[in-house]
């Protein structure tokens, strides 16, 4: 697999906190990357720990 350039966690109040994780790139959006993003919100989406789906501002 490439480098992770997105990272995806559950906090222990169920939410998922999806990053990315680029930051000499200036998180700048790549192939790669949409694959992962992608990859991670299937991931939250069926995850039945995440009750929650949020991004920070």
């Amino acid at each position: 697999m490439a480098d992770a350039l997105v990272t995806y966690a559950v906090t222990d109040v169920h939410i998922a906190r999806i990053t990315l994780d680029a930051p000499a790139r200036r998180n700048a959006l790549s192939d790669a990357m949409l694959d992962q993003l992608i990859g991670a919100c299937e991931r939250a989406r069926d995850d039945d720990e995440v009750r929650v789906r949020a991004r920070p501002r």
